[in-house]
This record gives C-alpha cells, sequence and structure tokens, in this order.
C-alpha cells in the first residue's frame, strides 16, 4: 500500500512538471524557437531589408513613381502580342481568377494571392471570354463570345462556360441569332443557383438590343429578355438584388456614337 501511494506521488509530480512546462515561443516564420529575421528579402524593392532571413510578403515596389505590391505578366501566345485580360475577380481562396484571350482563343488563368499562376485553361469553342466568377460549388462560371474564322458569313455568337476548380470543362453553350452579332459582357450566379448573363442581342451593325438570358445549373436555357430605349443598346454589367430582381448597367443610344448611360431593373 505505501509502494503504492509512493508511485503515486511520482507519478503526480512527473505530469505537474510536465503540463509546466512553457513551450518554446514561435519565430515570425511559425518555428517554435527559431530565429528567423521577417522583411523584404527581394533586392529589387524599395523596402529591402538585407538582415531579413524569411520573405513576410511585406516588399513593396515603384512602378512609374506609384507604389505598388507586385506586379505579374502571363504569356501563352504563339503569335507575340495577342493576350489580352478582360475581367479579374477574386477566388475564395483568397486567389484571382482572369478571363480574356490568346490569339483569339478564350481564356481563364487562376492565380494565388500574390498573382503567382496556378493554372490556365484555353477553350477552343470560343474567342473571347469578358467575365468569370467563382460559384458556389467552387468551379467557375464564365463568358464571352464565339466567332468562326472564315468570312463570309460568319457572326459572333454568345459563349457560355462552366468549368470545375481546375478549369476543367463541365458544360458549354453557343447561342446567338442566325446572320446577327450577339455576345455577351458579364455573368452572375444567382441566389437559386442558376446563371444569368448580360450583353448583346441581335446586333445587324445599326440595331441592337440590351439582354438578359437565364440558364440553369446544368445550362439548360430557362428565359431571355431584351431591352432598347434607342436603336443601339448593350449591357455590360450585371448584379442581383436581396430582393432576387436583376440590375443591368450599359449604353444606349445612335450606333457607333451618342451614347447615354443605361440602367435597367428586372
Amino acid at each position: 500500500m505505501r509502494k503504492h501511494k509512493i508511485l503515486t506521488f511520482i507519478l503526480s509530480l512527473f505530469l505537474l512538471s510536465c503540463s509546466s512546462e512553457e513551450s518554446e515561443p514561435e519565430d515570425c516564420a511559425g518555428e517554435p524557437g527559431g530565429d528567423a529575421v521577417c522583411g523584404c528579402t527581394d533586392s529589387t524593392a524599395t523596402n529591402y531589408d538585407s538582415l531579413a532571413t524569411f520573405d513576410d510578403g511585406s516588399c513593396e515596389y515603384l512602378l512609374n513613381g506609384i507604389p505598388i505590391k507586385w506586379i505579374r505578366t502571363y504569356e501563352f501566345s504563339s503569335n507575340s502580342g495577342m493576350d489580352e485580360s478582360w475581367c479579374v475577380r477574386q477566388a475564395s481562396d483568397g486567389g484571382f481568377i482572369i478571363a480574356g484571350a490568346t490569339d483569339y482563343t478564350g481564356l481563364l488563368i487562376k492565380t494565388n494571392s500574390n498573382g503567382e499562376e496556378e493554372w490556365h485553361q484555353l477553350y477552343d469553342n470560343s474567342t473571347a471570354l469578358y467575365s468569370a466568377r467563382q460559384v458556389s460549388d467552387g468551379g467557375f462560371i464564365a463568358t464571352g463570345y464565339y466567332e468562326c474564322d472564315t468570312l463570309p458569313g460568319c457572326y459572333p455568337d454568345i459563349y457560355l462556360l462552366k468549368t470545375d476548380g481546375a478549369g476543367t470543362i463541365e458544360w458549354e453553350q453557343w447561342i446567338g441569332t442566325a446572320e446577327n452579332n450577339d455576345w455577351a459582357r458579364d455573368v452572375i450566379e444567382t441566389q437559386d443557383d442558376n446563371f444569368v448573363i448580360t450583353g448583346t442581342w441581335n446586333d445587324d451593325g445599326w440595331n441592337s438590343k440590351a439582354m438578359l438570358r437565364k440558364y440553369s445549373s446544368s445550362g439548360e436555357f430557362m428565359w431571355g429578355k431584351t431591352f432598347s430605349s434607342s436603336t443601339a443598346n448593350e449591357g455590360n454589367s450585371l448584379m442581383e438584388t436581396s430582393d432576387g430582381s436583376l440590375i443591368m448597367v450599359g449604353y444606349s443610344g445612335e450606333q457607333h456614337g451618342a451614347y447615354k448611360h443605361f440602367m435597367v431593373k428586372a
């Protein structure tokens, strides 16, 4: 019995000593007991710290005298100078999704929060992507247009694309009128998990209508509406309000000039 009490006492002292030990503090790089010196380690930055051993993302740069955090370029074109970006939005992981084109082919670029490329995808059935957003399932919805390269008889058609989180196509749609121009400028995911696009419908070079078109989460057409207050009309940006209404803005006026701001609630 006495031995049992002694062993219990010794064990209690051991547990007490273990619980009272303090863990080593972490350095600025997150290493327990480490001795990293955090700062900007890029010698081209304006705030370069020669004593820093761990880059903490604080580097600052000047571009034409304007302070910036970083600058990135992405080049995919085999025909120099045919890369362009039209839209960028932040993704749920803090990175960014960019919509654009290279060599007249629609393009998505996914980057991390520092603008470093994680992946890019080309979509051969499109000519350019004007808008892209991440949607509730972690994938992306994008829109723009497709135009064949055989003239005469080629007119732009709306292109709508749904991808997974890596940019792989889940479905795509081409929509348009037979012998006129159609394209989309923006796309959103609605509160009911479907999609709405805005852009231009049935443009014959002199007359056109701004449009809203809704598609299901699987790409099925649900409804379409057109709007005009003059001969030339286009929707450029789109949002959904808390009550489920759609707000579209763009322009309305005479073709090739004399435009007015144009806003529709539908």
